[in-house]
C-alpha cells in the first residue's frame, strides 16, 4: 500500500509539468476529449457486460446473454436471452452503430463519417480506439430519432451541436486555435425523462497561439490570459453545463442495459475503477485538472487514514 501512495506522490508531483507535454499545447482541448466526456460512462459500461455475460460476436454484431434467468427491463429474462447488443452497418464512409438494451429495445444509435472505408470497425468502437483525426461527422440520436449530439468538421472549423443548437465552435490555424462558446436555449424529452436548459451569455471566444514553447492565451477583449483561465472558461460553458446534460441522457440509457460490476481479483467492486477511469481521462485530455489533483491528494489522505484499502500484488520492480 505503501508503494500506491509513492506512486501518488510522486504523480502529484508532476503534475504541473503535466501542461508542457507535446508538440502543441497540451492543454488544448481537442474534439476525442468533448466526446469522452459522455462517452466515458459507456465504454465502460461495454466492459463489464463482457465481463457478467456470455459474449458472442460477429465483425458486425455482438451480443450478450446471461447464463441464467434475472429481471431487466422490467421483465424476467429466460437464460441465454439476448438482453444486449451492438450491430454496425456501413454504407460507404459511413458507419452506424445500434444499441439495442432488454427486451430488445433501441437506446440510441452513434453514426460515423470518416475519411475512407478502413477508418471505423466494432472492434475499435468497442475499445474506444477510432481515430477521431479520421472522422469528419458523429451524430448521437435516441430511439426517437432526436439528434442529442453533433460533431462536425470542416476544412479547420470543428463545430458541436446539442439538441440541434450549436453550443461550441473549435477554429484551426497551424499554431493557433480558437475556441468560441454560443450560448442557446434546448429542451429534451424521452420516455418520462426531459429538461430544459437556458444557456443564454453572450458568445465567448478564446484564441490560442504558440511557437516553441512560448504560449500566449487571449480573451475576446485581446488581453492574455493564463491556462487556467482557459480551462475554467471551457469547464463553465461547455463541460459543467451542456456535457454534463449529455452525460444525464447517457446515463439513462445505461438504466435499460442489464446491471454490471467489475469485479476484480480481489473482489472489489466498480466504484474505484471508476474514479481512477473518470481521472485518467480528465488527465489524458487536460480537462479539469484541478479535480485530477483534488482526486489524488485525497486517495493518499484516505490511504493514510484507513478509508481506502489496497491489496498491492504489484511486482516489486513496478
Amino acid at each position: 500500500m505503501s508503494s500506491l501512495k509513492n506512486s501518488l506522490a510522486i504523480l502529484l508531483s508532476l503534475f504541473p509539468l503535466l501542461l508542457l507535454a507535446g508538440e502543441t499545447p497540451s492543454f488544448l482541448v481537442k474534439e476525442n476529449a468533448v466526446l469522452d466526456e459522455f462517452r466515458g460512462q459507456y465504454r465502460s459500461k461495454i466492459s463489464e457486460l463482457s465481463q457478467n455475460y456470455i459474449v458472442h460476436k460477429t465483425p458486425h454484431v455482438i451480443t450478450w446473454r446471461s447464463h441464467k434467468g434475472l429481471g431487466c427491463g422490467g421483465r424476467w429474462q429466460a437464460p441465454k436471452t439476448v438482453l444486449a447488443s451492438i450491430s454496425m452497418a456501413t454504407t460507404g464512409r459511413i458507419f452506424r452503430f445500434e444499441l439495442k438494451g432488454c427486451n430488445g429495445r433501441t437506446l440510441f444509435v452513434e453514426t460515423y463519417e470518416a475519411t475512407d472505408s478502413e477508418s471505423v470497425s466494432l472492434d475499435n468502437y468497442l475499445s474506444g480506439k477510432i481515430e477521431m483525426d479520421n472522422v469528419i461527422r458523429y451524430e448521437l440520436k435516441d430511439e426517437s430519432k432526436n439528434r442529442i449530439f453533433e460533431l462536425r468538421k470542416m476544412n479547420d472549423l470543428s463545430s458541436f451541436k446539442f439538441l440541434d443548437q450549436k453550443i461550441m465552435e473549435i477554429y484551426k490555424q497551424d499554431k493557433q486555435w480558437q475556441y468560441k462558446a454560443l450560448g442557446y436555449e434546448a429542451s429534451y424529452s424521452n420516455g418520462g425523462f426531459g429538461f430544459n436548459v437556458s444557456m443564454l451569455f453572450p458568445d465567448q471566444r478564446i484564441t490560442i497561439n504558440w511557437e516553441q514553447d512560448d504560449v500566449r492565451i487571449f480573451d475576446q477583449d485581446f488581453a492574455r490570459v493564463p491556462v487556467n483561465t482557459f480551462l475554467t472558461s471551457y469547464s463553465h460553458a461547455v463541460q459543467n453545463s451542456t456535457l454534463s446534460f449529455v452525460a444525464s441522457i447517457m446515463k439513462g440509457f445505461m438504466k435499460s442495459l442489464p446491471s454490471t460490476e467489475f469485479v476484480s481479483s480481489g473482489g472489489q467492486n466498480s466504484r474505484f475503477l471508476d474514479d481512477m477511469r473518470l481521472a485518467y481521462t480528465r488527465l489524458l485530455n487536460n480537462l479539469e485538472l484541478n479535480l485530477v489533483k483534488q482526486f489524488i491528494q485525497d486517495l493518499i489522505k484516505y490511504l493514510e487514514d484507513g478509508l481506502l484499502k489496497v491489496t498491492d500484488n504489484r511486482p516489486e520492480n513496478k
